[in-house]
C-alpha cells in the first residue's frame, strides 16, 4: 500500500469530485509518485442493519454507495466500516457482501471500492479476515485492508503486547493505523506514541503505517513534522472532523487547506530527507 492523504466523512458525489479536484491540483497522485488522495465513506453495522432507520451527517447509506467513482485519477475510494459491537462475527461478512456487492453498486467489482479501512478492529476475529483475504477462496482476496488501533488499544497495551496482538491479522492487512480519536477530534501525543511507532516499524516493515487523531488544517503541517521525526520511512495521514464545519458538515474550503498544507510539508520532509542521504 502506498502512503496517502485521506479525507473521511465524504457523503455525496459532488464532494468525492471536489476532492479529486484538489488532490490533483497539489499534485497528490499525480504520476503515481509520493502520496495519493484516500476518500473515505464512513458506514456502521448499526445503521447498515437498521433500514435507513439510524442517519448521521458523516456516514452514508447503502443505496448512496452507487455515488463512488470507479475512476479516479488523482485517489482512491475507502470504506470506513465500524463493524457491530455486540456480536461482530455474526454481521461482518454479510455487512461486507452488502458493502461491496450490495445490488445496484457492486462496488468492488467495478474497482470503485478495494479499500476497508476496519474500524473497532480487534473485534472481528483474524479467521473471518481469513475468508475475506483467502487467494484462492476469499470472497475479496485483492480488498486491502487498513486495521484501527484506537486509543484504548495503545493506552492499555505496552507496545510489544500491542504487536502480539496484531500478529494474528498480520498476513491480512495492508496498513496498521493508530487512531487517537475514533472522531473525537483528540489530538495525538506523537511523543507518547512514539515508542509504539518504533516498535510496529520494526515488527511490520511492509506494511503502511496511518496516524490519524485531531488533524486539522493549522495543525497537520506540525503533526506531520512530529512524526517525521520518529518515524524512518513513509506515513500516511486521515482526517474526518477537523474538516468539518460547527454543522457537522464537510468543509470543502477546510479540505482544500489541509491537502495544501500537508502535501507541502510532506514534500519538505522528503527534500530534507534527500540532502541528509546526499550529505551522509
Amino acid at each position: 500500500m502506498k502512503p496517502y492523504i485521506g479525507i473521511a466523512g465524504v457523503t455525496t458525489r459532488d464532494q468525492g469530485e471536489t476532492l479529486t479536484g484538489q488532490f490533483y491540483t497539489n499534485a497528490v497522485g499525480v504520476g503515481g509518485r509520493g502520496h495519493y488522495g484516500l476518500i473515505g465513506y464512513c458506514l456502521t453495522s448499526e445503521m447498515i442493519n437498521a433500514d435507513g432507520k439510524i442517519t448521521d451527517p458523516r456516514y452514508i447509506g447503502l443505496d448512496d454507495l452507487r455515488i463512488l467513482n470507479p475512476k479516479q485519477p488523482f485517489g482512491r475510494n475507502a470504506i470506513h466500516y465500524s463493524p457491530n459491537p455486540e456480536n461482530p462475527d455474526k454481521f461482518f461478512i454479510p455487512d461486507l457482501v452488502n458493502i461491496f456487492m450490495g445490488k445496484g453498486s457492486e462496488i468492488y467489482k467495478s474497482t470503485a471500492g478495494k479499500v476497508l479501512q476496519l474500524n473497532r478492529a480487534f473485534n472481528v476475529s483474524a479467521d473471518l479476515l481469513e475468508s475475506v483475504k483467502h487467494k484462492k477462496d476469499g470472497m475479496f482476496p485483492d480488498l486491502e485492508i487498513i486495521f484501527q488501533a484506537g486509543p484504548g488499544d495503545i493506552t492499555e497495551m505496552t507496545p510489544d503486547e500491542l504487536i502480539a496482538r496484531l500478529r494474528p491479522y498480520e498476513k491480512y492487512i495492508s496498513g496498521i493505523l493508530l487512531d487517537s480519536s475514533c472522531g473525537t477530534g483528540r489530538k495525538m501525543d506523537v511523543r507518547a506514541f512514539a515508542p509504539h511507532i518504533a516498535a510496529l516499524e520494526k515488527a511490520f516493515p511492509d506494511r503502511m503505517l496511518v496516524f490519524a487523531g485531531g488533524l486539522n488544517p493549522e495543525n497537520v503541517a506540525a503533526q506531520i513534522a512530529a512524526l517525521s521525526r520518529v518515524t524512518t520511512r513513509p506515513f500516511s495521514i486521515d482526517v474526518e472532523i477537523g474538516v468539518r464545519n460547527e454543522r457537522d458538515e464537510l468543509d470543502l474550503a477546510k479540505t482544500e487547506t489541509f491537502i495544501q498544507r500537508a502535501t507541502q510539508q510532506i514534500y519538505t520532509n522528503i527534500r530534507s530527507l534527500r540532502l541528509e542521504n546526499t550529505l551522509a
